[in-house]
């Protein structure tokens, strides 16, 4: 009989027992109009305000990039080898992007974003 009120002890205490808060408040940066719409700005900007014939690049681009709280996009990084026109142009073009909706927990964070751009 004590055997079986110490296991129902135990199975009452866990009813209350709490180990996290099941309510998150983790939002993750979009950007305006989504996915698609980044690769559409990167590509028209690209291709319009720089005199690097896109067609002519064959390769994919990891950019790494941290969205500030304030959504703004600083600290670019390319994690492959780009050649350095194709790289500077890019970088200026991902500068001068849209704000972003920042990354939240709780308040605005910032918040590191990899993008894999295949051109």
């Amino acid at each position: 009989m004590k055997k079986y009120l110490i296991i129902l002890s135990f199975w009452i205490c866990t009813i209350w027992a709490y180990g996290q808060n099941q309510s998150s408040d983790i939002v993750f940066p979009d950007y305006p109009g989504g996915f698609q719409a980044l690769k559409g700005y990167l590509f028209n900007h690209f291709r319009d305000n720089y005199q690097i014939d896109i067609n002519s690049i064959h390769d994919t681009l990891y950019i790494e990039f941290i969205i500030e709280a304030d959504g703004s996009a600083t600290g670019i990084h390319f994690m492959n080898e780009v050649p350095t026109e194709i790289q500077g142009a890019l970088k200026e073009t991902i500068e001068h992007m849209p704000k972003w909706q920042p990354g939240k927990n709780g308040a605005g964070i910032p918040s590191r974003f990899k993008f894999v751009l295949t051109m």
